[in-house]
């Protein structure tokens, strides 16, 4: 057994040990006069998971280049799936890409206003608790005009940059909330008063939540109309999820000649299977459609009775015993990973090298 094996085999263990003693043991408890607390690990654990999967998603990628790459480059059989699937992958890679820089930027826009709105908040109540340690609330109300007036000309510009007949709507909703934010600031106090009024900071507040608001309306709506938005939605609801629904329409055909192969009568179990399943297709029918005499009264009232019966007692019972016996197999492959018993490449290829 070589180091790579032994390391391997060492993390993995060390990993199942960490999850394994937290479930047992209680949340925190003494060992040799020291308190320990497993729970307070679970933040560096959960950080150690998403680097880990960050890597099996490169890992994956580099896997499809290397592979489809090679198939490719040597124009082995096939190889015009390998060039669809490389370019649709590029393809959604790029888009995907830039729509997520997009929406973060639509982000961050319309978040600075709702970080000055809090800021506005929490001058007044900290001047009215007099907290120590802090600008006085007229210093900070200036550097809150700062901080406004500077976000003014990139607002403008939005709306210069936005067409009056292109989402007139909320250009007009913006552009009022533009006004009055201009008319709230100057109310604000840039100098010391006895006794302080803060209902400029209240107001102000208001406005700038309403103004971020509706920047994010207006950047959000200009994306849907925007070409990328358009080109992601034709690659991927017109072609991705066209092509998935037509792969498992095709899936119905075979669903439904397996279910005549598994219906036909040939022994009592198939029989017994007909028979549950011709009940429970009873049941689903309203028999009262077809005439409210005596008989479609009783069967209206019997076969949904039946068929209730057969999916919540035999029916879930068949269920729950799949589902102990899946469980239990999960638990014992987990426990054959754990411990590093079940054979798998390393060990075949310890195997190939003796």
């Amino acid at each position: 057994m070589n180091y790579r094996t032994l390391l391997i085999r060492g993390f993995t263990f060390l990993g199942g040990i960490y999850f394994f003693l937290k479930f047992v043991l209680p949340k925190t408890f003494v060992v040799g006069g020291a308190t320990v607390e497993l729970g307070k690990y679970n933040d560096q654990a959960s950080v150690a998971l998403t680097a880990m999967g960050a890597m099996a998603l490169g890992l994956g990628l580099l896997n499809l280049l290397i592979g489809h790459g090679s198939v490719i480059l040597f124009a082995r059989k096939g190889w015009i799936y390998s060039v669809a699937l490389l370019a649709g992958l590029g393809l959604m890679l790029a888009l995907s890409t830039y729509n997520w820089i997009v929406l973060l930027r639509t982000s961050q826009t319309s978040e600075q206003f709702f970080v000055l709105r809090d800021f506005a908040k929490v001058i007044r109540d900290e001047a009215e608790s007099k907290k120590a340690g802090v600008l006085p609330y007229y210093e900070r109300n200036r550097k809150l005009t700062d901080a406004i007036s500077a976000t003014l000309p990139q607002l403008r510009d939005l709306l210069k940059e936005q067409k009056k007949e292109v989402l007139p709507y909320e250009r007009a909703e913006l552009q009022d909330a533009v006004v009055a934010l201009e008319k709230e600031l100057p109310r604000l106090e840039l100098a010391p008063s006895d006794p302080p009024h803060f209902e400029a900071n209240i107001s102000l507040a208001a406005t700038l939540g309403e103004v971020g608001a509706k920047t994010r309306t207006l950047l959000n709506a200009r994306y849907e109309f925007s070409l990328a938005k358009h080109m992601y939605s034709l690659f991927f609801d017109g072609i991705f999820v066209a092509l998935g629904s037509a792969m498992f329409s095709l899936l119905g055909f075979y669903i439904a000649s397996a279910a005549y192969r598994a219906f036909r009568i040939k022994s009592f179990e198939s029989a017994l299977m007909m028979g549950a399943a011709l009940l429970v297709i009873l049941g689903q029918i309203p028999f009262a459609l077809f005439g409210s005499g005596e008989w479609g009264v009783y069967l209206q009232s019997v076969f949904p009775k039946v068929r209730l019966w057969l999916l919540t007692v035999p029916n879930s019972a068949a269920f729950r015993a799949i589902s102990i016996g899946a469980e239990v197999a999960a638990l014992v492959m987990a426990f054959r990973m754990w411990l590093s018993i079940e054979s798998g490449s390393f060990a075949e290829k310890e195997k190939g090298k003796r």
